[in-house]
């Protein structure tokens, strides 16, 4: 096996192995998921409108999944951040 190959094969077998996210916004309220496991988090604006305020959180690591709780909120909080920038409602 070459060695370009088998970085390529590293490369994808770790992709993999992340969990990939999802983003949608529902109503005036954005919701990040990793589909098929208990993480999910819901943000939406604060009374001021300046940045986003975190409900529904997970309380526990989900041990179905290599991503650790902290690990799925610090991305959550990313893509929520990214998502409401895209929308305009935050700067």
């Amino acid at each position: 096996m070459g060695r370009f190959f088998r970085l390529a094969l590293s490369l994808v077998l770790i992709w993999a192995m992340i969990p990939q996210l999802r983003v949608q916004v529902i109503d005036h309220e954005i919701v990040v998921t990793v589909p098929g496991f208990r993480y999910s988090a819901t943000y939406c604006k604060s009374y001021d409108a300046r940045h986003l305020v975190a409900r529904n959180i997970p309380i526990t690591d989900d041990l179905r999944i290599t991503m650790k709780k902290s690990e799925f909120l610090v991305a959550a909080k990313k893509l929520a951040n990214d998502k409401a920038r895209e929308l305009g409602w935050i700067v």
